[in-house]
This record gives structure tokens, sequence and C-alpha cells, in this order.
């Protein structure tokens, strides 16, 4: 596991929470970029905005055969929003997906706590 930033390490030790962890989510389907917080408001983060969203993530399953690791990722459609997104490029078929987090209370920090990409 990679090594927490000096100012992570201090919120994940603290004995009270002073912020929340965010997850970030950013989906590039051809020309377009979705950007996705898992949280009640928008996030400004690295000079763009993250717009709150609704999703859910599985765990990360990884095998001792060699495959590539996975991850089932679950944005909610309610409003149609992504639907025509998905639709117009194939059913997202080659997008990318990265995972964000970062912390509430450190936004001004460039580099995420933990990054991860995917491909769907």
């Amino acid at each position: 596991m990679l090594p927490l930033s000096a100012a992570a390490a201090l919120e994940k030790n603290s004995m009270a929470d002073s912020g929340a962890w965010l997850i970030l989510l950013e989906v590039l389907i051809g020309a377009n970029t979705l950007r996705f917080a898992y949280n009640t408001e928008a996030v400004d983060w690295n000079g763009e905005t993250w717009h709150p969203f609704s999703f859910q993530l599985d765990e990360v399953s990884e095998s001792s055969q060699g495959e590539f690791p996975s991850v089932a990722v679950r944005v909610s459609n309610v409003t149609r929003a992504v639907q025509y997104y998905v639709e117009t490029a194939n059913g997202a078929v080659g997008a990318s997906v990265t995972l964000r987090i970062v912390h509430s209370e450190h936004l001004d920090l460039a580099a995420p706590e933990v990054e991860e990409t995917f491909a769907v």
C-alpha cells in the first residue's frame, strides 16, 4: 500500500473527525468527462467541480490466477442523466473510470490519497 500524505496520516490517527473522506469518480466516455462526488454537495478539487451523485462501489476483486482486478460500479440513473452518455458510446465499452479519494479538509492538495484507474 502506498504511504499516506502527512495530512492524511494526521486525519486518520486523530481522535475526532475534522472532515470526511470523499470518493471522487471520473468517467471518460468518448469526448465527455463526467465527474461525480459521493457527497451531498459539489466538491471543488484540483480545479474541477465534482457533482454530487449517488453511486456504489463493490470490493475490488483480485485473484491469484493472473487476472486483472475488477470492481463493479453502480451509478444512480434516476434522472437518466448518465444514460445518454452510455447509449451514445455503445454501452461505454472502452471508457476509463478513475476512482480518487481525498479528504474534505485538505482539498488544497493536488494529489489524491488513493487513485485507481479501471477500463470498462
